[in-house]
């Protein structure tokens, strides 16, 4: 898990081995844009930077043009390794993809046990999206690649 905003927003991911973790410089990287974003949103390129907080899009799909990867060399290449190295069969249902996004939102930190509700999980064009009450009434929203290998889990208002 790679916590990019404490208590807002965590990328979770499923990999095989700690090899295909994403180095330091990634790390960095995926924060510090996370924290331009979640700052103000005209703090750099506000699309890119929203589609970077989406991870587990643009690994499923990546397509960002060139300019919204200025300045985040070591994550596409990253990006490029995973995607390369993570062709697997998408979740086949939604009851599927909920349960890989209650265990993504469990390891990013948030309670799935007890009163928390699927609010919606809802197959995208690139993954899914599912949307979390939480029993302490919180929310989050998690997106998930379609194979559900990748996580972006998203504290969302309610």
């Amino acid at each position: 898990m790679i916590e990019l905003v404490p208590g807002d927003n965590a990328v979770v991911l499923f990999a095989r081995s700690d090899d295909d973790l994403p180095d330091p410089d990634v790390v960095d990287e995926l924060r510090m844009t996370a924290y331009e974003r979640a700052g103000a949103a005209d703090l750099g390129a506000s699309e890119a930077a929203h589609d970077l907080l989406n991870l587990a899009q643009v690994m499923a799909d990546g397509v960002l043009g060139a300019a919204a990867w200025e300045g985040l060399l070591a994550t596409r290449r990253f990006v490029d390794r995973w995607r390369a190295s993570h062709r697997s069969e998408p979740l086949p249902s939604a009851e599927a993809a909920t349960s890989q996004a209650l265990r993504a939102a469990d390891i990013a930190g948030y309670s799935v046990e007890g009163e928390a509700g699927v609010r919606a999980a809802t197959r995208e064009s690139n993954g899914w999206s599912v949307t979390v009450d939480l029993s302490d009434g919180r929310c989050v929203r998690i997106t998930l690649d379609p194979a559900g290998s990748v996580a972006d889990v998203q504290r969302v208002e309610t």
